[in-house]
């Protein structure tokens, strides 16, 4: 079977959560015997080709129009990737097309029209059905397949601060824009979600239960080893250290843990990431009086994030941002580390409530504060929940559980 995986951006020239996996994703067809390329793009004018841990990546260009970026980050560039792809398959002619990412669908779909080559779409992002890009609105409720009185105040929210002129015509673009969304996700064969949780809201907002498959993200067990990180932050080396890596952004709920933080003393918390909210936050730990207690270490590359798992006691993510999946979550159990997260999207097919870390029910902090609370104050519970973490990423994140599920989606695809 050849398969051909296409995303906008691939790792390691873009070091995100979905890059990286679908690197993994790739790692595990191959490791499984099948016939893997990787196609992504690029604005340097240049074609590339290397392999990484044996994937077979190539990186075609694509143009931009120099005045209008916007433009060239929408529908121009779809656009692009069609043509590019509708190229690349005269080098390589795949039996099934995995469009990996949100940008990739509508590119492929019009390439699936064309040749006739089936296509899965993967749904592992909100922007692919919910135009303000969150997944939960203002108010924190689910913002998928948003409509009517939804999507225009979410949409005037979101660029408001551009001027209501400009909001409004976000909001007029928004109806062709998600149209044309949905007509693409609809010419898919299968949609690949990461998680229950998404498949449950696909199916609510319209697409067939029996047309959507929930395949986890792949993940290796990862190896705890000594580190000196501690003391390079200058954390004191009995201190319970609290952990967020990801993008500093408000809907990912750091301001909800300085807040439960005040409460709890002697407790560190290392946020690695950055983001524009990050001025607010570092305001609300001096008006706190825990600004001592914080250590905003800004981004920090993938490869170097287990020595900062490594110094976790917890980890933790308690925003409102509808996560299809959780890789921080994710790897906080491939380490061994207790977890809590919003029980929202994915997220509950990441923690099982009480058992690998705790779910949160609400944006309440005193719920917060005592969920922290029970994990830092007790080693044996935190140990208990770091061995459950591990035995549930090997048994349903490992990578050949992960190719088993998608060779099965191929098969039925090509069967149908």
């Amino acid at each position: 079977m050849k398969v051909l995986l296409v995303s906008r951006r691939w790792y390691p020239d873009v070091i995100g959560g979905g890059q990286l996996s679908a690197q993994l994703i790739a790692e595990a067809l191959v490791q499984a015997g099948i016939e893997v390329r990787a196609l992504t793009f690029t604005t340097d004018g240049k074609r590339r080709d290397e392999t990484v841990n044996g994937v077979r990546i190539t990186r075609l260009p694509i143009r931009t129009l120099k005045f209008f970026p916007r433009v060239s980050n929408l529908e121009w560039m779809y656009r692009e990737m069609q043509l590019q792809t509708m190229n690349f398959l005269k080098e390589f002619r795949p039996d099934v097309i995995h469009a990996l990412n949100g940008e990739s669908v509508p590119s492929i779909a019009g390439v699936s029209r064309r040749t006739g080559i089936p296509f899965i779409a993967a749904v592992n992002g909100p922007s692919l059905v919910c135009f303000p890009g969150e997944g939960t609105d203002s108010q924190g409720k689910s913002c998928l397949g948003c409509r009517g009185k939804q999507r225009f105040h979410e949409t005037m929210v979101r660029w408001g601060s551009q001027g209501k002129l400009v909001a409004f015509l976000y909001w007029l673009y928004s109806y062709p824009h998600m149209a044309y969304y949905a007509r693409s996700l609809r010419a898919a064969r299968l949609l690949v979600c990461p998680s229950e949780g998404v498949k449950r809201e696909l199916v609510r907002i319209g697409y067939p239960s029996n047309d959507i498959r929930a395949i986890h993200n792949p993940l290796d067990l990862k190896v705890r080893k000594p580190t000196n990180l501690k003391r390079e932050l200058g954390i004191p080396a009995k201190a319970r250290v609290v952990l967020y890596a990801g993008r500093v952004t408000e809907t990912k709920g750091v301001q909800n843990v300085i807040a439960a933080l005040k409460d709890i003393p002697g407790a560190y918390y290392v946020i690695a990431g950055k983001g524009d909210y990050e001025p607010l936050l570092r305001k609300q730990a001096e008006e706190l009086g825990i600004a001592d207690r914080m250590r905003f270490v800004g981004f920090v590359p993938h490869d170097k994030l287990d020595s900062y798992y490594e110094i976790a006691n917890v980890v933790i993510m308690a925003g409102t941002f509808y996560e299809f999946l959780g890789r921080m979550l994710m790897e906080a159990s491939a380490y061994g580390v207790p977890a809590i997260g919003t029980n929202v999207g994915g997220i509950p097919d990441v923690i099982e409530d009480g058992k690998n870390g705790f779910l949160l029910q609400t944006q309440d902090i005193a719920e917060l504060r005592e969920k922290m609370q029970r994990i830092l104050d007790s080693p044996a519970l935190a140990k208990r929940m770091g061995a459950y973490g591990r035995q549930k990423i090997r048994k349903e994140f490992s990578f050949a559980a992960v190719a088993q599920q998608l060779i099965a989606a191929y098969r039925f695809v090509l069967n149908t």
